[in-house]
């Protein structure tokens, strides 16, 4: 028995009721054996379950948040609609996860018609949630639009 024996039993910790003490000691702290509201029994070390954000469920606690996070973002709480939406105030990276979410490639450069691979060239007055400030267009003529010294301007 460690320093201080703590007699846990009927306490409960969120979701686990303490039913008693286990025979097992793990560095010398005694683990107790817990019943979860949801059913299920663990064991669990004393000093985990009396600690601040100590150990307050089977597991289940968990599972059942991980899968709110899953029906929040179904219910369309990601982008626009989530809390932390930043607007226009976004960066390049997710501008263009954006613009690939809302305005589809089609593999056709708009600028010579070519098919081929394309990206999209964003306005040089700054980033715009307007769709159809973006052009769709080939690597040479997004250099060309962008004025890379090396590529021909027309």
């Amino acid at each position: 028995m460690g320093r201080h024996s703590y007699d846990e039993t009927g306490n409960r910790y969120g979701r686990l009721l303490v039913s008693f003490r286990s025979s097992e000691v793990e560095k010398s702290d005694a683990v107790w054996v817990c019943r979860c509201d949801c059913g299920n029994v663990v064991q669990v070390k004393g000093h985990h379950l009396r600690r601040e954000h100590g150990t307050r469920s089977c597991g289940c606690l968990r599972r059942e948040q991980a899968a709110e996070r899953i029906r929040q973002v179904a219910k369309g709480k990601f982008g626009e609609q989530h809390p932390q939406w930043k607007g226009e105030n976004v960066g390049y990276g997710a501008l263009h996860i954006w613009l690939r979410a809302h305005k589809p490639k089609t593999g056709v450069c708009e600028n010579c018609g070519q098919a081929r691979y394309t990206e999209y060239s964003m306005p040089h007055d700054g980033i715009t949630r307007n769709l159809d400030d973006y052009e769709e267009l080939c690597k040479p003529c997004h250099m060309r639009k962008d004025g890379h010294p090396w590529i021909g301007h027309k």
